[in-house]
């Protein structure tokens, strides 16, 4: 698509999965091989966690550095389950749609013909041939038309002597070097008889059938097996085999052509939304896809060379055809086609950030009839129009608009900026206005609605909506809009899709939210009882209730939330549920990060959180815990019944801490119908998580821990809080809560800058900033005015070493830290690199904090 791009391809499959760290290490490598578009055909549907996954921080990383990165949405069909790449913000995540011809592959993409050529004319055609099965690879090709030579003229016994062709001994090296070799059937294996051919140079092996197969003298080998070969083989029955052979032995020149079975094609409608085609939103509720691109039905090459010894007949499956062509789908289809486009608009604009031409692709997207109804959090912006997007005359960003999942008590106003930029070469008279039919869109008003930008000009304008809650308290309504740009110059028409998704919600009005994750309803009671007995006014949210957990926005209400979730195990949920249900989690827990940076508290009480977030870094990050021992107390069958379990066991408090001390020796009741899936907790040694609660049953360990950082305090309780008696329940909780409500707020803060100056810019320099009110180690950023800055390390004392990069203009600078749960601090003029004196702050770099 993109004429004279260079293109690599980085390995990162070695089986039929991948992971985290080779896709990291091919990222790296194409930043440094210098490429400027990466394309993704993978993933899951289960949610990056967007904070600390390190996939997720490498591919901002390259984005940060100037690459952009697109990636598929993936082919589940659901809403939800966009997971990583596609669900980074940052990435250009592709849909797909239907293309206009279709076609039906082959029952069968291993089924091979044969015609046979005699001194240039064909004496044979049509004549069906055996693949051998299950070779180890292919190093020349299978299809394509070769020179056939007679093993018998080369056994040493003369034609029709001892061996008669059976290729049973060694051949002379090179004697069949460049073409296919001629064999009979007999006396040695098939495997055998090929690998003497290659030993000797020879592309491939026709095999004849002998004259006492039970297949008869009309039939090739059925099934035959090859195991291990290397090179491509072919079967025929006998009839065919003497007849060539007969040739042969006139010296004539005998050419064979092997060739599969191409798909038949069809027309059809195009530019439909493909039913496969994940939907967003994404997990922070940004609009994904972005745009669409054909992904069905999309005619393309296919490998040839590697049939897969372990799955050589599932060729749907590994991609295999013998006619080297296919009808395929797939969102990983879709995504290649944009990254072409996105080619194209960088050898037009090479000085363009991955945003801009993220920008230009999504704004001036083609929305026919059969995408222009339906919502965005489907479709993006539309199907990509890469004419379009090469010849902009100005950029808008961001690309969306999104404002998420709001939970509304009344009428409310939001805002969010634009940034608009002139880049052609003529003056422009742009106009901004809102296209949208919603009736929850009480107002919109874009100020100002009209600029006048000069070449190369940057103008902004705010985005003001006033939202009404929708009246239908128990379901969410989405908004769609569009802000339309057009200019007097030009008859371009720009649109940024506008989403949001609302909920009626009550009034807060309390200090504490209760949020009950347990689907049976059973204990909620117990948890209300003690917080009254604690004094605390409450609100509950129910999550089967409202159908998801609650959003930062209005935890943010609430001084503590309690999160518990009885026996609500991930590991007892259906397949086709278990991805959303995960997510769900997976999004609620980045919810609960923000909500914790911006001074709120945690209680999780769930024996069953583990079971599927052992791994995560919210975990490590937030909690502390570096491993978990699960399920200690009981044990299964290998049905995954219960066999046995503990079901009394007492846990002993820690004196040393103001929850524990005095509580002394407590006893949980598992004895009801209430399986002790309790797990058992390792805690990071930082001293940012005490062992709480700790039992000696089965040498169990620490059950509970109480987790202090510099904006928070949370208590993780590996165990249900409800299988204590109701007495020591409601002593706890009156010791977690006045521990948790009165934990002190740091705000983040830049200390001190050392050294404050890089005397030589010819040199990089190494700095060590002292930062207050940083949560985490991983997933930050430190940006010198708009320049992103390496992170060597940062410790547990909150310092953070960075580079500072050689070759920077002389001049002062602002320090800007912005760090994993979307906090910032900046320190202006800060530093100041080689004679200084030059004020070099960006002033346009508060927006961007903003977004």
């Amino acid at each position: 698509m993109a004429p004279q791009a260079y293109l690599g391809n980085y390995k990162v499959f070695t089986t039929d999965s991948t992971y985290s760290e080779q896709i990291i290490a091919a990222l790296e490598a194409c930043v440094e091989d210098g490429m400027d578009v990466v394309n993704l055909s993978l993933g899951s549907e289960e949610f990056m966690d967007p904070l600390f996954d390190a996939e997720s921080i490498a591919i901002r990383n390259a984005i940060a550095s100037g690459v952009v990165v697109v990636a598929a949405a993936g082919n589940s069909g659901l809403t939800d389950t966009i997971g990583g790449p596609g669900q980074i913000a940052e990435v250009i995540t592709v849909g797909s749609i239907s293309n206009a011809h279709g076609g039906s592959n082959p029952d069968d993409s291993t089924e091979t013909y044969m015609n046979v050529y005699v001194n240039g004319k064909v004496i044979l055609s049509r004549i069906n041939v055996m693949m051998g099965q299950s070779p180890l690879y292919y190093s020349y090709p299978p299809s394509g038309r070769f020179l056939l030579i007679d093993a018998d003229h080369l056994d040493g016994g003369g034609y029709g002597g001892v061996q008669d062709g059976l290729v049973c001994e060694s051949l002379p090296i090179d004697s069949v070097s460049g073409v296919w070799l001629l064999a009979q059937r007999g006396q040695c294996t098939f495997s055998s008889k090929i690998d003497r051919v290659q030993a000797a140079g020879g592309w491939g092996t026709l095999i004849y059938n002998s004259s006492n197969a039970s297949e008869g003298v009309n039939s090739p080998v059925p099934n035959p097996l090859v195991e291990g070969t290397k090179i491509p083989s072919f079967f025929s029955s006998r009839t065919v085999g003497l007849l060539i052979k007969e040739h042969l032995n006139n010296r004539d020149t005998v050419e064979v052509e092997f060739y599969g079975v191409t798909p038949e094609v069809r027309k059809q409608e195009p530019l439909l939304m493909s039913s496969f085609s994940s939907l967003g939103p994404s997990l922070d509720y940004c609009i994904k896809p972005e745009l669409v691109a054909v992904g069905k039905d999309s005619f393309a090459a296919t490998q040839d060379n590697y049939p897969d010894a372990q799955r050589f007949l599932s060729d749907e499956e590994n991609g295999f055809a013998v006619s080297g062509f296919n009808f395929g789908a797939g969102t990983s289809f879709s995504s290649p086609r944009v990254a072409g486009a996105a080619a194209l608009v960088r050898q037009m604009h090479p000085s363009w950030t991955p945003e801009q031409v993220k920008s230009a692709l999504v704004t001036v997207t083609d929305r026919p009839t059969s995408l222009s109804t339906i919502s965005a959090m489907i479709r993006g912006g539309g199907h990509v129009n890469a004419r379009r997007a090469m010849t902009i005359p100005i950029v808008a960003l961001p690309s969306t608009l999104s404002w998420g999942r709001m939970l509304l008590v009344e009428k409310t106003t939001v805002e969010k900026r634009l940034t608009v930029e002139n880049v052609s070469d003529a003056f422009q008279s742009i106009r901004l206005q809102i296209d949208s039919l919603s009736t929850l869109l009480e107002s919109a008003v874009i100020t100002p609605d009209a600029l006048n930008l000069q070449v190369g000009e940057r103008g902004e304008a705010a985005v003001i909506l006033t939202l009404e809650p929708p009246s239908n308290a128990g379901n969410a309504v989405d908004l769609n809009a569009d802000v339309v740009i057009t200019t007097e110059e030009s008859s371009e028409v720009l649109k940024i899709p506008v989403w949001a998704r609302l909920k009626s919600v009550s009034s807060p009005g309390s200090s504490v939210l209760l949020v009950d994750d347990d689907p049976t309803g059973m204990y909620q009671s117990l948890y209300i009882n003690a917080l009254r007995t604690a004094g605390y006014a409450y609100t509950v949210w129910d999550k089967d209730e409202h159908g998801d957990y609650p959003t930062q926005q209005y935890m943010q209400h609430f001084r503590v939330v309690i999160w518990f979730m009885a026996t609500n195990s991930l590991n007892s949920v259906s397949s086709d549920r278990y991805v959303a249900q995960y997510n769900s989690r997976v999004r609620f827990q980045a919810e609960l990060t923000h909500y914790l940076a911006q001074g709120g508290n945690l209680l999780l009480s769930g024996q069953d959180w583990s079971d599927a977030h052992e791994t995560t870094s919210f975990a490590a990050q937030v909690f502390h815990i570096y491993g978990f021992n699960r399920d200690p107390f009981i044990s299964y069958d290998s049905f995954g019944r219960i066999r046995s379990q503990i079901t009394q066991m007492s846990i002993s408090s820690a004196a040393n801490h103001p929850i524990g001390d005095g509580l002394g020796t407590l006893s949980l009741d598992f004895s009801t119908n209430f399986p002790n899936m309790a797990d058992t907790l390792l805690a990071h040694r930082d001293g940012k998580a005490t062992p709480l609660f700790s039992t000696d049953v089965r040498n169990g360990g620490t059950i509970g821990v109480a987790t202090e950082n510099t904006t928070y305090r949370a208590v993780f309780l590996a165990f249900p809080l409800e299988r204590l008696s109701v007495r020591d329940m409601n002593t706890v909780m009156a010791r977690v809560l006045p521990w948790l409500e009165n934990a002190p707020l740091r705000t983040l803060s830049i200390l001190s800058i050392d050294p404050p100056k890089q005397e030589d810019p010819s040199i990089p320099t190494e700095v060590r900033l002292s930062v207050a009110g940083l949560n985490f180690t991983v997933g930050n950023a430190v940006f010198l005015d708009e320049i992103p800055l390496d992170i060597a390390s940062i410790n547990a004392g909150e310092t953070v070493h960075v580079l500072i990069p050689a070759g920077l203009v002389d001049g002062v600078y602002d320090v800007t830290v912005i760090t994993a749960d979307g906090r910032s601090a900046r320190l202006e003029n800060a530093f100041q690199v080689g004679d200084g004196g030059v004020d070099t702050a960006v002033k346009e770099w508060g927006i961007y904090l903003e977004m």
